[in-house]
């Protein structure tokens, strides 16, 4: 096993590494950029059961890159069993997590957590789970080289995700925030599912590897001039992943309201997201399965984004 010295507190640091398996090319070829250096000595995979057979090559691949790291590769089930959901379901994958960091962060001093290609629910409750277990680390995000035509298709009714649906209030009006992506038909579904009285949609912007117009022209095109919805521009590649961006605009906007959260952007989004619910106490951050998923949507792997995370200290963007 691989450990870093400490000389301040003259103890080995152990460092885990938890990523989420995928048959997109930046899951390998992260891992391959990002544990040679990292001084790993654990290594966490969760994988969904129900793409199974799509990841297993891809999972053989980290397990040859790992070397003699400990490695464990954990379960889960996050899309509907037979377009149903069992009951429960949401809850379950919360306790697969908890179950999972009971064995393996046990003596972790601090972590790297690849939220490339980790579902938004999933990237939620884990991220959670850490910053309540006060382990500093640092978030990673690779950049694809290319994207597809489409990402998800199908998708589920939204729900809230377990234990982060902040403190609503019966006398206040429910308000909507959708980072948006490029499945235009899953930001109408949040508008939908959810009726909020008011509805910003972000949309990305900035100097990106990817097509801003291929997000945003569709929905300016549907929504613009929809009445109660308001339209905006963030970058999410900023330092701080757009945290500073959001905490000055919902700020405002989501004052004395239910303030319902949803990211369909880059997973940049999502952390920022989560950094902010934090903070505003009534707001929830809302997922939304999907049932199929573009085995083709991102090819190869360009820059790696990393924020440092440890509340304790405060939480230095990089």
């Amino acid at each position: 096993m691989q450990r870093r010295w400490s000389y301040s507190t003259r103890k080995y640091m152990s460092r885990l590494y938890i990523t989420t398996a995928s048959w997109e090319q930046r899951f390998v070829e992260g891992a391959h950029r990002i544990l040679p250096k990292s001084k790993c000595d654990r290594v966490l995979c969760f994988w969904s059961e129900d793409y199974g057979s799509r990841t297993e090559i891809p999972r053989k691949e980290l397990q040859k890159a790992c070397g003699a790291i400990h490695c464990v590769f954990t379960p889960f089930r996050l899309a509907p069993v037979h377009y149903e959901w069992p009951t429960g379901s949401q809850v379950q994958l919360w306790k697969t997590v908890f179950d999972a960091f009971s064995r393996e962060i046990i003596g972790v001093d601090e972590f790297i957590f690849d939220v490339s290609t980790t579902p938004r629910e999933l990237l939620w409750i884990i991220l959670d789970l850490l910053t309540e277990a006060s382990i500093p680390g640092q978030i990673i995000y690779h950049r694809a080289s290319k994207h597809g035509d489409w990402c998800a298709a199908e998708p589920e009714l939204p729900h809230i995700v377990p234990k982060l649906g902040g403190i609503s209030r019966l006398d206040w009006p429910t308000k909507l925030v959708i980072l948006t992506g490029y499945d235009l038909d899953r930001s109408e579904h949040f508008i939908e599912s959810f009726e909020p009285s008011e509805t910003m949609l972000l949309l990305q912007s900035g100097d990106t590897a990817e097509d801003p117009l291929r997000n945003s022209n569709p929905h300016l095109k549907k929504f613009s001039g929809r009445s109660g919805l308001r339209i905006d521009y963030m970058n999410s590649y900023e330092p701080d992943w757009g945290y500073s961006f959001l905490r000055r605009e919902l700020g405002s906007f989501g004052q004395d309201a239910n303030l319902i959260l949803a990211s369909l952007g880059p997973k940049t989004s999502a952390v920022a997201l989560y950094r902010l619910h934090r903070e505003m106490p009534n707001s929830a951050l809302a997922y939304s399965p999907c049932r199929d998923y573009n085995i083709d949507y991102s090819n190869g792997l360009v820059s790696t984004l990393t924020l440092r995370w440890d509340l304790q200290s405060g939480i230095a963007e990089t």
